[in-house]
């Protein structure tokens, strides 16, 4: 993959055939051992500007850390602390450190290379975007677009000044986004890709700002349209890059977000298909990711030991995506063992960094209430649901506001007002909600109606919330699932005295048949049904009514019987 327009022409006039055809071969250590070796012939710093625009492209392995020698003995100028200030925000922790060189070498270039400084400026903005610097990353964005109105006004190519410009959008959408400043850059990124998407025109610069928009799509919560966007912009990445590493890893947590669990798989498995597995950006990506797996299949021990490690990869180099990938799992492991003081301590943990941006604000005060209610905390989450209405906008909406508006008024003894809410919650669950915030709905419905309202009604949600559940493959929650339907069938039978009160309407018709001496073929005819369906049926019947057999069944319900 050839780097893109903005440096398809800055090659010397004396270059020699083997530079060209390893530039259009994309073999980059020989491209930067020939242009290092022309640059000290020369005494010209100035050629090596293609290799520092390669290398804040993040597009391979820097060829600059190869060439530090070479580096060192060329006449310092405004390319070499370019390069310099480059290598530094690789390997130095100390985040001002690196702020104050790349902002010294950014401003050198002004005026002399006005291209080179929106590459590497948009390259700072990203680096600090991914430590949840976003002042400094705000300062690198209008640095770029200050350097690219200069490279416009001074005549630069306007294809090069184009492909910058996508490159500089990735960190500006995320800064607009995760610094709560309104959507004009984003609508301008939808805007100027539009065409290219609809004309099968879109090229390499195209592809990390049709990752960068999925990703604060998704972030908003619209799942669908994220992930389509992340995965059209995934090709146009070089292979096995970390670029195509990372964008892989935010399609993989994009993916269980939306409820497409094989897919996140998928897109994770891909995310060790890449060179640079021994860079320290990829491996917190690979650790980061092997942790969501576990965590939302319900294999608890194994998803806690990966995040300790994945934990001690971000130490060495911390990143905003790995983090949210982490928090992701560890919720899903607090939620698991019904660990409402971790989950509570995780959500004030992740309040401050700002990475609860991947959460809409209704979600997040959705998670909080669940903490807050399972806690006791009564006054707290009285509180948080009755100001949710007036602090945000659209809350009648959603279908966690009337989830919790109903658990709070069954707190408060009022059985109708939960039965309304409850009903009003079923009505506005959304197919563009988390699947897992979706069925969380359900169980809560299921729960009030079976216990204020209709039994069978609420089994059926119950129910729902299980087959969706399953189908994602989301077993440890299915689990926890099916223990939540098993203790409230209990309650039914204790206060109704009807065991098949437990049983939703089909459940039940299936149940008379079975007494009435049908087989599970005989069944599936009458209704209409698959024979398999009538075993899964029979299956959840005797489980939910604590039997071993049809035969129990029978005995227990039959015609005669003392059932």
């Amino acid at each position: 993959m050839a780097l893109d327009d903005a440096w398809a022409d800055v090659l010397p006039d004396d270059a020699s055939d083997r530079v060209r055809g390893a530039w259009a071969r994309s073999e980059w250590d020989v491209v930067a051992d020939e242009l290092f070796a022309l640059a000290a012939d020369h005494g010209d710093p100035r050629l090596i500007a293609p290799i520092v625009a390669l290398d804040t492209q993040l597009i391979a392995l820097p060829q600059l850390a190869a060439h530090t020698d070479e580096l060192a003995a060329l006449p310092r100028t405004a390319v070499t602390e370019a390069a310099r200030a480059f290598l530094l925000a690789l390997h130095d922790p100390d985040d001002e450190r690196t702020m104050s060189a790349l902002r010294s070498a950014v401003s050198g270039l002004r005026g002399d290379d006005d291209l080179l400084a929106a590459t590497l400026a948009t390259c700072a903005a990203t680096i600090f975007i991914d430590r949840a610097r976003w002042a400094e990353s705000t300062w690198f964005v209008e640095a770029a677009d200050a350097a690219l109105h200069r490279a416009r006004a001074a005549g630069a190519p306007e294809s090069a000044i184009e492909a910058l410009w996508f490159r500089m959008m990735v960190p500006a959408v995320m800064v607009e986004w995760n610094t709560f400043d309104g959507t004009a850059r984003l609508d301008a990124l939808a805007e100027a890709l539009a065409v290219p998407r609809a004309r099968n025109l879109l090229r390499s610069h195209h592809g990390p700002a049709l990752v960068a928009m999925g990703q604060v799509l998704a972030a908003r919560g619209e799942f669908g349209a994220g992930a389509v966007s992340i995965a059209r912009g995934i090709p146009l990445l070089p292979p096995r890059s970390h670029l195509r590493a990372s964008a892989n890893a935010r399609l993989a947590h994009v993916k269980y977000r939306q409820g497409d669990w094989q897919g996140a798989r998928s897109a994770a498995e891909l995310v060790r298909d890449v060179d640079v597995v021994g860079a320290a950006w990829t491996r917190g990506l690979l650790a980061s990711v092997d942790t969501l797996h576990p965590a939302t299949g319900g294999d608890l021990r194994t998803a806690s030991e990966r995040v300790r490690a994945a934990q001690a990869v971000l130490v060495e180099q911390p990143s905003v995506q790995g983090s949210t990938m982490l928090f992701h799992a560890q919720l899903a492991i607090v939620i698991g063992r019904n660990d409402w003081s971790g989950m509570l301590r995780l959500l004030d943990d992740a309040e401050e960094p700002g990475y609860r941006r991947i959460y809409t604000d209704h979600e997040w005060r959705a998670l909080r209430g669940m903490a807050l209610r399972n806690l006791g905390r009564h006054d707290r989450y009285r509180r948080l649901v009755r100001s949710w209405r007036d602090e945000q906008s659209g809350a009648e909406d959603t279908a966690y506001f009337w989830a919790h508006t109903a658990l709070l008024a069954q707190i408060d003894g009022e059985s109708d007002a939960a039965l309304v809410a409850a009903r009003r919650a079923r009505t506005t669950i959304s197919d563009g909600d988390d699947p897992l915030g979706r069925t969380w709905v359900r169980l809560v419905v299921g729960t009030i109606v079976s216990l204020y309202g209709d039994p069978t009604e609420g089994m059926e949600s119950y129910e729902a919330a299980r087959g969706e559940l399953s189908a994602m493959g989301a077993r440890g929650f299915e689990g926890l699932c099916t223990r939540i339907i098993e203790s409230t069938a209990a309650q039914l039978s204790r206060v109704s005295g009807d065991a098949l009160a437990t049983l939703t309407a089909q459940q039940r018709r299936v149940a008379e048949l079975v007494t009435e001496g049908f087989t599970s073929a005989e069944i599936a005819e009458i209704l209409y049904l698959s024979k398999k369906t009538i075993d899964f049926h029979v299956a959840n019947i005797l489980s939910r009514l604590g039997l071993p057999s049809r035969r129990e069944l029978v005995r227990r319900f039959g015609r005669g019987s003392a059932g």
